[in-house]
């Protein structure tokens, strides 16, 4: 996952909009959450960024809801060059705004 990678874009995100909110939900492997966690305090954005847990399919659904715009950062690699990702989906199909790389086929 490209996680890490987003919220180092916090930072200059903050800087043009002071009251932007980030929600990250997911299972992650405690070494990469505890990483995550280490770095949203190393970059001061304990005020913009929340690092949820593990949402069940209703709970995605509110959460996205109640989403301005939804973000797929998964880094370049053979495995994610072959992918798609179905959060990619659930973003479209309930009509909201997406960013997500554009992949080389």
């Amino acid at each position: 996952f490209g996680l890490h990678i987003a919220i180092m874009a916090v930072p200059h995100l903050v800087k043009h909009f002071p009251e932007i909110r980030f929600n990250i939900y997911g299972g992650y492997a405690l070494t990469y959450r505890k990483y995550l966690e280490n770095l949203i305090v190393e970059l001061g954005l304990e005020d913009h960024l929340k690092l949820g847990g593990y949402l069940n399919q209703e709970q995605v659904v509110q959460a996205i809801c109640q989403a301005d715009m939804g973000i797929v950062p998964y880094i370049e690699d053979e495995f994610m060059n072959l992918a798609l990702s179905t959060k990619g989906f659930e973003y479209v199909v309930m009509r909201q705004l997406l960013l997500i790389k554009s992949r080389k086929f």
